[in-house]
């Protein structure tokens, strides 16, 4: 199933049904400005990063995927995580794609000249790549001289992807307000140690990082009061995941709903072909 058939299978559930099948955050806008009162935090995003500023993540990963591109490179895409990133790549890319769902080390194919996009947090999962993962990483940009890394952290919350020291420089990081600030179509960033074209260092990206942390925390007692009402953790062997609104149950949706009047969302419109598993939203949980 896709998004489109997703949306259309979504008009033909009982309302009386457990809704864990929301997909958009922002409709949270009002609960979060009427209800959550922070002082304004200022927290600095790209100190010791040459950056670059856009309209969102999207814009600025099209702008690097063309980047590299027009160099050669061959183009590394997970096919289990956001559909949209092969709409971003140029025509006439190489294209490879790779499996990121429930991996612990990812396998890229040979080539000399490669990129490869991975997100972090992984997504549906609402989990971190480990500082395991992340320096097997590194090594692998080590080893090989000419490769690139792009981090899409726009379920990054908490800022955590920034803390693992790199050794290499050959890794951007891309980021915005559309998730962690619940601010749609605002600003997205590109950090990177090396000057890319269009880099520079002459400002600041700055965003209220106690606004994200507290998203964040609504989130975490969102998921807290799902795991109360159907015991999530005993019935499927679940756990709550790391970060954001997403997270996986090991049921099919269609038998999450017959059997348990949960409405969750097949998994297959992520990219991820295991029917047999679901991923379910605490975005209904919010209060």
């Amino acid at each position: 199933m896709n998004y489109q058939d997703f949306k259309k299978y979504q008009l033909t559930i009982n309302e009386q049904s457990l809704r864990l099948d929301e997909l958009n955050p922002y409709l949270l806008i009002p609960t979060f400005s009427e209800r959550i009162n922070v002082l304004p935090s200022k927290h600095s995003a790209s100190e010791g990063f040459y950056f670059k500023k856009s309209t969102g993540v999207r814009q600025l990963l099209k702008e690097l995927l063309e980047y590299f591109f027009k160099l050669g490179y061959q183009i590394n895409l997970p096919d289990d995580v956001y559909p949209e990133y092969f709409n971003l790549v140029p025509r006439r890319s190489h294209v490879m794609r790779y499996r990121s769902y429930r991996k612990k080390e990812f396998r890229f194919s040979q080539n000399k000249l490669s990129v490869s996009l991975i997100a972090n947090p992984l997504i549906p999962e609402g989990r971190y790549l480990s500082d395991s993962e992340l320096d097997k990483l590194d090594r692998w940009l080590l080893n090989n001289k000419e490769n690139w890394i792009i981090f899409d952290n726009v379920y990054d919350y908490q800022q955590k992807s920034l803390d693992f020291e790199f050794k290499s420089k050959r890794i951007v990081f891309v980021n915005s307000l559309a998730k962690r600030n619940l601010k749609p179509q605002t600003l997205g960033w590109s950090l990177c140690k090396t000057k890319l074209p269009g880099f520079n260092t002459d400002d600041r990206i700055i965003f209220d990082h106690n606004l994200s942390l507290n998203i964040q925390h609504r989130y975490s007692e969102a998921w807290m009061s799902i795991d109360q009402k159907l015991n999530l953790s005993r019935e499927f062997n679940w756990n709550p995941p790391e970060v954001g609104y997403l997270s996986i149950v090991e049921k099919h949706f269609h038998r999450l709903f017959s059997e348990f009047n949960i409405a969750a969302i097949p998994i297959t419109i992520f990219g991820v072909a295991r029917e047999d598993h679901s991923v379910i939203s605490c975005l209904s949980e919010i209060s």
